[in-house]
């Protein structure tokens, strides 16, 4: 190994050290901003015409649909999409808007998935699926107390899964409470 080389080395790891340490840094800045009392982040995505809002920390990634290899699944209810490819592992694409009977939404080249991880209420186990987003989703922050009860603001059947709704009608799901939904999960029965 050359002096050169041996340099090129110690630049490339101290490069990578000074990466790590920022990104940590900057995950430490986020995880207490979400947790302050000034209000806590938010992936707002639209389906069919509805804005919804899901915590941060619960998205895992967001990628393009047309761009990830996707398919329709048959016998499947009309909310359950498809599945998706993602890192050689394969989701289900939940359309939200169908499930919580808001709206209806169609792929697009602007559509996208959140991967999302949240913990169902019931029985404690995490679960991983899609959320399909009619386009890009875009980051905010909920100011505290502004989430207001969603009665007369969604359909009966949404109200049991939504935290509340923003004054400008963003709602604000409950994943986990969503994942605890047993018909969430679609079982093969004979």
């Amino acid at each position: 190994m050359t002096v050169d080389d041996m340099s090129q080395s110690r630049s490339a790891e101290a490069i990578q050290a000074i990466l790590e340490a920022r990104a940590a840094a900057l995950a430490k800045v986020d995880a207490e901003a979400e947790s302050s009392e000034d209000g806590r982040g938010v992936m707002v995505f639209r389906v069919g015409g509805t804005d919804y809002g899901v915590p941060i920390d619960q998205i895992l990634e967001i990628q393009p649909l047309q761009d990830r290899t996707w398919c329709r699944v048959p016998c499947t209810p009309k909310f359950v999409l498809g599945a998706v490819n993602i890192r050689g592992m394969i989701y289900s694409i939940l359309n939200l808007g169908t499930y919580l009977g808001s709206g209806e939404s169609e792929i697009t080249k602007s559509s996208h998935v959140l991967l999302v991880k949240a913990v169902r209420e019931q029985g404690g186990e995490p679960m991983e699926l899609c959320l399909l987003a009619d386009e890009l989703p875009a980051t905010r922050r909920i100011p505290a107390g502004e989430i207001r009860s969603s009665r007369g603001a969604v359909s009966a059947r949404a109200e049991s899964f939504v935290e509340g709704v923003t004054p400008d009608m963003v709602v604000v799901v409950n994943l986990g409470r969503l994942l605890s939904d047993p018909q969430i999960v679609v079982n093969e029965e004979p």
